[in-house]
């Protein structure tokens, strides 16, 4: 994927839905993550990932795992 590419789908990522669907832990507030993945990124990459999710009010990770998420599911839409 070019970096032109990833710059459009940081701008037009909408997701509201996403973080609504958050599974909660009972008794905890935060949303069940799931297994720890390591992935090397580019600091720019970061800093994109990070002014993104400054909009959203998230962190960079959060909103890594978010585009992830909403990306993955438009494959396996696009392949039904």
């Amino acid at each position: 994927m070019k970096e032109n590419e990833i710059d459009k789908i940081l701008e037009q990522a909408d997701l509201s839905e996403s973080i609504s669907k958050a599974v909660k832990i009972k008794g905890k507030g935060r949303p069940k993550i799931g297994r720890k993945v390591n992935i090397t990124l580019s600091e720019d990459l970061i800093e994109k990932l990070t002014k993104a999710g400054e909009k959203k009010g998230l962190g960079y990770q959060t909103m890594a795992r978010l585009i992830l998420n909403e990306q993955i599911q438009g494959y396996i839409d696009d392949a039904s």
